[in-house]
């Protein structure tokens, strides 16, 4: 089996008890750190005017925005809660990898958990699948990527959210 296809079945397959206690701390500060700088962010001017430009796209109201207590599409929610997660550039950071694996990963959770009401265990379950995809690329990948100007987080952050949302 490939890694890919050993990775893959693991994040389809794993239970919140498939990670050790520490992960498991891990990502509960990496959630409080996300939601503190999310809401840090609000009455940023980048991310007013991303408010504004997603209020313009309307959308069937599904998931809320961090701070604001507006609700948009999940898509939007998203989007917003990224953006605002990195806006201040104070997010969590993992240096193995150089990465900042909460601001797309949680972004991208938050929004289909609340949208189909799924429970804070499988957020948990989630968001430590979403992470342990981005390490391990990130890992496999190594640095010369990230040396030759690549931003890891735009990378990876795509690659873990696909998998915290599986």
């Amino acid at each position: 089996m490939s890694y890919t296809e050993t990775l893959s079945r693991f994040i389809v397959n794993c239970r919140l008890e498939d990670f050790p206690a520490p992960v498991l701390d891990t990502v509960r500060k990496c959630v409080l750190d996300w939601i503190g700088v999310t809401v840090g962010a609000v009455g940023d001017p980048g991310v007013l005017l991303l408010k504004k430009t997603i209020e313009e796209m309307g959308g069937r109201p599904q998931a809320s925005v961090v701070g604001y207590g507006t609700r948009t599409t999940m898509a939007g929610a998203a989007l917003m809660n990224g953006a605002m997660a990195h806006a201040l550039d104070y997010d969590d950071a993992h240096s193995g990898v150089r990465t900042h694996p909460s601001a797309p990963l949680a972004a991208a959770i938050f929004p289909v958990a609340e949208s189909l009401g799924i429970s804070g265990r499988d957020f948990m379950t989630a968001f430590a699948a979403g992470c342990e995809a981005m390490l391990r690329v990130g890992y496999a990948l190594g640095k010369a990527y990230y040396e030759r100007g690549w931003h890891s987080t735009s990378i990876l952050g795509r690659l873990g959210s696909a998998a915290g949302v599986k």
